[in-house]
């Protein structure tokens, strides 16, 4: 009988939950507000016992100006994970999530993605789900900790929770006018999204405007899509962007085309970039114009927007698609652009920049006044008065000048030393009309 009861006793031990509290930075995003960062934010992951986790977000806090609200706790339930080298993780996606304490009363969210990688000293976790009305849902995102987990392979560094970039077309593609498609490549847009760097100064003044890039499917078609087709009118410097999908048209009054914009132009290289999160981006702006048949150029575009909020909904068949095809192919007058980069990207990513090179600054700067004299056969002979300027830059070169009457003579090959007193000396060469002079100073 006593050995039933510690089986029993052990049994249960083995089915306790075990909650861990983690606390860390994470940022937030809802829509397309700018990121909200914390600090001291708590993730608490419960150990089921049988291969099952709960994760738990706490007071998912977005700030949007002068508001600042709680979007509530998020906690993703018994939800399986591997675990491997004493690190667990869990990749899944297609999650509903339960949420509590929310300012505006929701109680669930939907379309839930859950990443998470964690050990007993510390957790890296991030999510996506949709949360609102049956009429109208936003996307909410949170990225806790830093994934310094040994990588597990594949993508960029940081494993397989980071999918690899796919480069559309080559950096520097020139379409020269012909028309050209790629088709059938994957995306997943809860992980991914489309960047583009467009360099527009190569289209042509004496043609129409040209399709400089067309995303979805159906690209060579109009209506039907779902697809964004974009245009350059290089004599007026306009782009024009057009999202149509028929399917979807009774959100728009019947319209197949439900977003349309004219952008002038001032600089004729751009960035385009669409996600799920924030639907399309120009040049870093929102471009979620709606369609009006009125709309002939940038002056007379319909004053009315898409919000994140419609994102789910008007633009739904977009996101519905796992592959997607790419091109510059629709209509009569082809692509002359020079494509900097097409890519299907991880979130999050950006262009790398150039290094740039430190500026260089004067670390020590001193004037000396005095007389300058010659020296000729041992015998010194007044000059006249002079001034030596010193100058010790960041960059660790070190000039130094000297000014005379209407001349100046200038070392910028100096070499800091001390003597045997320890003082600080200069030694380098400077050329005076022509001559070639060693130049030796003592600084005290």
């Amino acid at each position: 009988m006593k050995k039933i009861l510690s089986l029993l006793a052990l049994l249960v031990m083995t089915l306790t939950a075990f909650a861990t509290d983690y606390t860390g930075h994470r940022t937030v995003i809802f829509g397309v507000n700018p990121p909200t960062e914390s600090d001291d934010a708590v993730l608490t992951i419960t150990d089921n016992g049988d291969n099952t986790f709960n994760v738990t977000f706490k007071d998912v806090i977005n700030v949007d100006g002068t508001y600042t609200d709680n979007y509530g706790t998020y906690t993703f339930s018994n939800v399986a994970g591997t675990t491997e080298n004493g690190v667990t993780t869990i990749d899944l996606s297609n999650l509903s999530v339960s949420v509590e304490n929310c300012d505006f009363l929701y109680t669930e969210a939907s379309d839930g993605r859950l990443f998470a990688k964690f050990n007993a000293e510390k957790a890296y976790a991030r999510f996506s789900a949709a949360i609102g009305s049956i009429f109208r849902k936003s996307t909410i995102s949170a990225e806790f900790g830093v994934d310094d987990f040994e990588s597990t392979g594949g993508g960029e560094p940081g494993g397989e929770d980071k999918p690899a970039i796919v480069d559309i077309v080559e950096e520097g593609f020139k379409a020269t006018g012909e028309s050209w498609k790629k088709e059938g490549v994957a995306i997943d847009w809860d992980t991914q999204y489309i960047a583009a760097k467009l360099d527009l100064s190569t289209c042509k003044t004496s043609s129409g405007p040209e399709n400089v890039l067309a995303v979805g499917t159906d690209i060579t078609g109009w209506n039907d899509g779902p697809h964004y087709l974009f245009y350059y009118n290089k004599a007026a410097k306009v782009l024009q962007y057009n999202y149509l999908h028929s399917a979807n048209k009774s959100y728009n009054r019947g319209f197949a085309n439900l977003s349309k914009a004219y952008i002038q132009l001032t600089d004729e290289v751009v960035t385009i970039e669409i996600s799920k999160q924030g639907g399309l981006k120009i040049n870093g702006e929102s471009a979620l114009v709606k369609y009006v048949d009125t709309a002939t150029n940038p002056s007379n575009n319909s004053t009315e927007s898409w919000t994140t909020e419609d994102l789910p909904t008007v633009f739904s068949g977009l996101w519905a698609l796992n592959t997607i095809d790419f091109g510059g192919c629709q209509g009569a007058v082809m692509s002359n652009a020079t494509y900097k980069y097409v890519k299907v990207a991880p979130l999050g990513w950006k262009e790398p920049t150039e290094p740039t090179e430190p500026e260089v600054t004067v670390t020590f700067e001193k004037q000396y006044a005095d007389q300058l004299y010659s020296l000729a056969d041992g015998t010194p002979s007044a000059m006249g008065d002079a001034t030596v300027t010193l100058k010790e830059m960041s960059d660790n070169t070190i000039s130094m000048s000297l000014a005379f009457t209407d001349m100046n003579v200038e070392s910028t090959d100096l070499v800091k030393g001390t003597d045997e007193k320890d003082r600080i000396t200069y030694t380098g060469t400077a050329n005076f009309q022509g001559i070639n002079y060693a130049v030796k100073a003592l600084r005290y």
